[in-house]
């Protein structure tokens, strides 16, 4: 973390053209951090053979063989309970495992390691991430007569702030990223009406802009094979997000669209 700052005040006098010692004064004021996070986190991903509807050598967390069964086979008992036939040797026939599915499981990273069973982390995610801040301040004070006093502020700021964009590209886990500005002005006026009357008369103005976007933003999910007639009804292109309780358990596949949030005081 690299934070810094910097201030300068005083009247405002210029040589031969004017003289503020006793009326006019500013104050200016820089400050930043640039704020480096690392992140490391460990994941789940199919392997190979389960990303093409093979899982005859994948096992539980006892070591036994997982059973998939047909969903289509479903039939339902005398009692109530449904029963469904098992795909030989747990292998999905290819012609059975669906387009967008397919395309969408390619985009998950390859596994670093053998699993020692389904849902063992095989894979490790190690990332960092930079916030920069920066703000400005600017104020001019001036006595404009001997009972009225008054002050002018301006302040700038803006902030960067990112996730660790896990494996990189437009299916990454926490891709997001956050782009903040505030605008803030003041005007304050001090004016002494009698020695026991003070009128204050003050005006603010504050825009605080928070952009949320990802990566993948116009990433359009028509190549993943979703037809063109659901894709012209989305109102924001990205790439779809995709959760599993254990295929990247705890995040998931892209994070949606962005938003805009412009708040004004």
């Amino acid at each position: 973390n690299n934070t810094w700052a910097g201030s300068l005040g005083g009247p405002i006098y210029i040589p031969h053209l004017y003289d503020g010692r006793n009326r006019t004064f500013f104050f200016l004021a820089y400050e930043g951090y640039d704020d480096t996070q690392a992140y490391s986190a460990q994941y789940y991903v199919p392997t190979a053979a389960e990303r093409s509807g093979n899982f005859s050598s994948s096992v539980d967390s006892a070591g036994a063989p997982l059973m998939i069964y047909d969903p289509l086979s479903t039939v339902q008992n005398a009692n109530g309970s449904y029963t469904r036939t098992q795909f030989p040797n747990s292998i999905i026939p290819t012609d059975r495992i669906n387009t967008v599915g397919g395309n969408i499981a390619a985009y998950y990273p390859m596994p670093t390691r053998t699993p020692a069973y389904y849902g063992s982390p095989d894979v490790t995610a190690s990332s960092s991430a930079t916030t920069p801040m920066r703000q400005y301040l600017g104020k001019v004070d001036e006595q404009l007569t001997q009972k009225w006093r008054a002050t002018l502020t301006s302040l700038m700021q803006w902030a960067n702030t990112a996730g660790p964009d896990y494996f990189g590209g437009v299916a990454a886990p926490d891709q997001w990223y956050y782009v903040r500005h505030t605008d803030a002005t003041a005007i304050n006026n001090v004016i002494t009406i009698s020695p026991n009357t003070v009128l204050a008369a003050r005006y603010g103005f504050n825009r605080f802009s928070s952009i949320y976007d990802i990566r993948s933003a116009s990433f359009d999910p028509g190549t993943l094979g979703f037809p063109s007639s659901l894709v012209s009804q989305i109102a924001g292109l990205g790439f779809p997000v995709i959760s599993g309780n254990t295929v990247l358990a705890g995040d998931n596949l892209s994070e949606g669209i962005g938003a805009l949030q412009n708040y004004t005081n």
